[in-house]
C-alpha cells in the first residue's frame, strides 16, 4: 500500500507595490505557532515587468524554504502597482485593453 498523498495546505501571497514586491508562504495549520505559520518571506524591489517579479519572489521562497509547489493550495496576488498606475494615469505603465463579452441572457 502506497503512502497517502500530501495535502495541499500552503498559501502564497504576493503584493506588487510601487516600490517593493513582497511575498509570503503560510501554513494556516500552524497559525498558532510562534512564527504564525510563516514558512518563507521575500522582499525585493518591484521590477519593470511585474509578472517577472512575482515569479522571482515565489521561486526564491520555494528554494529558500524547500517548499514543493505541489503543497500549495492557493496563490493570491495584490497589485498595488497596478492601482497606483491607474490612479496616477501613468501611460508608461498602462496599455490599452478591450473586453468583449459574448453570451446569452443571464437567465438562460
Amino acid at each position: 500500500m502506497g503512502s497517502a498523498p500530501e495535502r495541499k495546505t500552503l498559501r502564497i501571497g504576493v503584493d506588487v507595490g510601487g516600490t517593493n514586491t513582497d511575498g509570503v508562504i503560510l501554513d494556516p495549520l500552524r497559525a498558532s505557532d510562534p512564527d504564525k505559520g510563516i514558512i518563507a518571506w521575500h522582499k525585493t524591489p518591484t521590477t519593470p515587468n511585474p509578472s517577472a517579479g512575482i515569479n522571482d519572489a515565489i521561486m526564491t521562497m520555494f528554494t529558500s524554504a524547500g517548499v514543493d509547489p505541489d503543497q500549495v493550495a492557493s496563490v493570491t496576488i495584490g497589485t498595488t502597482h497596478f492601482v497606483n498606475a491607474v490612479v496616477e494615469r501613468d501611460a508608461a505603465r498602462l496599455s490599452k485593453v478591450a473586453v468583449l463579452r459574448l453570451c446569452g441572457p443571464f437567465s438562460q
